[in-house]
């Protein structure tokens, strides 16, 4: 990939840049003069004064449209732009080839970009928060926050081959362009930790119902050592770790 990924799609983004930027004012100017000499345009502002005026007016739309297609984040004609942290997974083999370290042209007829493989970007980072309501015959007992927040270990092949086998490869959505996958909107590596949080909320449900002083170190401390105590085994090959977590009511 990183050889197809040098002067071949770099040749391409510069074609598609100069068809769109050059190419088609050049041939608007063309059909314009043609019809001044041919239907006789030469009245009005259809001048060699006139005809010079909007040569110059087309030559600054094209280069504005070559400057936006070649430059810019969005326009691209012929090849797909990769932004630096993009993974790429094979689907065949179940693995990840490769963590792009800078941006990076495909063609868009370059395998990468097919079926066979997803070309996503991955939360390095989020939280998650959910209320809890605990089982007890203590009627004075209000909903609990939980609330985590987990970040990917490691930023690398291997550390991202244990997310998506942990998530999932159908949570991933293909992206280009957009922003990283984040968890709350169900792509990603959030659902899974959610059904875990759901897993730690039923089996330590009596033990969320004694905790009722967000305030107090000592309550965000226990809160603490069962989260961990439940999280961290189950999160040993996902290659995700908790950063914080804390409750609120």
């Amino acid at each position: 990939m990183k050889a197809a990924n040098s002067l071949s799609a770099y040749s391409w983004r510069f074609l598609g840049s100069l068809i769109v930027g050059l190419i088609l004012p050049v041939f608007i100017v063309i059909v314009v003069c043609f019809c001044r000499l041919t239907a006789g345009w030469s009245n009005g502002s259809w001048t060699d004064e006139g005809i010079q005026g909007f040569s110059v007016f087309i030559g600054f739309i094209g280069f504005l449209f070559f400057s936006l297609n070649y430059w810019s984040d969005e326009c691209h004609i012929f090849v797909t732009k990769l932004r630096a942290g993009t993974v790429i997974y094979s689907k065949i083999t179940q693995k990840v080839e490769e963590v792009l370290d800078k941006v990076t042209y495909l063609r868009d007829t370059h395998p990468v970009l097919g079926e066979s493989y997803l070309v996503t970007r991955i939360a390095e980072s989020g939280s998650l928060r959910i209320v809890a309501h605990p089982v007890t015959s203590n009627p004075k007992v209000r909903d609990i926050i939980c609330q985590l927040q987990l970040k990917v270990m490691e930023e690398t092949v291997a550390g991202f081959q244990r997310v998506i086998h942990f998530a999932g490869e159908d949570k991933f959505g293909r992206a280009y362009l957009s922003q990283p996958s984040y968890c709350e909107s169900g792509l990603g590596w959030g659902d899974a930790v959610k059904s875990l949080l759901y897993d730690f909320i039923e089996v330590h449900s009596r033990d969320l119902a004694e905790l009722y002083n967000p305030l107090n170190k000592e309550h965000q401390e226990r809160f603490a050592r069962l989260v961990h105590g439940f999280f961290d085994q189950r999160l040993a090959e996902s290659g995700l770790t908790i950063e914080s977590c804390t409750f609120s009511l």
